[in-house]
């Protein structure tokens, strides 16, 4: 998907992908400040969601289903989506990074199909290695409006020797150029005293 603008063209398109029941939803490239009241009901759902229908002037509730992915270089947020996001970054050396080669695994897409059984497999094994050692947390934080994906998996991988996906979390949130809070205490700083 494209990423759009207009808070109106975005809820019609998110409630589209609700009634699809979609699982996955890529906004691909985004150029702009990513954010914004339908994409932020959607990132933190836990049950149905009121959608505007596309062409219509009726509301539905929808159950939400979809992990949303933004991609874009130097990706910019805007007011709560911030809070909402777990950022990964991938840099490389290369100036033309598409034009890299010698991996080891040439065609990932295809290899990861072809091993999908052994990848789940290892995936649940980590799990449940970790559930009985415990369910140690790994000095893992719980991450508000996400406390049951946050209180298993990071806690999980660092279980197993990876890193803590939730460790630079702090840092996004102090990195991002989020104007309308900046416009909210530029206000707020020339409000009276009383």
């Amino acid at each position: 998907l494209t990423f759009g603008l207009k808070e109106e063209e975005l809820e019609k398109q998110l409630s589209s992908f609700a009634l699809l029941g979609a699982s996955y939803i890529c906004f691909d490239n985004v150029d702009c400040e990513l954010g914004g009241g339908p994409l932020d009901k959607c990132l933190t759902s836990n049950g149905p969601i009121a959608f505007r229908l596309l062409g219509k002037s009726e509301i539905r509730q929808m159950l939400w289903f979809a992990t949303i992915v933004a991609t874009g270089n130097n990706l910019r947020f805007r007011g709560d989506t911030t809070r909402r996001l777990l950022l990964a970054r991938l840099e490389s050396p290369d100036e033309r990074p598409e034009e890299r080669t010698g991996f080891q695994i040439q065609n990932v897409r295809q290899w990861t199909a072809e091993h999908r059984s052994r990848l789940v497999s290892d995936a649940l094994t980590i799990l449940r290695a970790w559930f009985v050692a415990g369910r140690p947390t790994g000095d893992c934080k719980v991450w508000g409006s996400f406390e049951a994906w946050s209180e298993i998996i990071p806690p999980a991988i660092v279980f197993a020797g990876g890193a803590n996906p939730m460790a630079h979390r702090g840092e996004l949130e102090a990195a991002t150029h989020d104007s309308e809070r900046e416009a909210a205490l530029i206000v707020l700083a020339y409000l009276p005293k009383f």
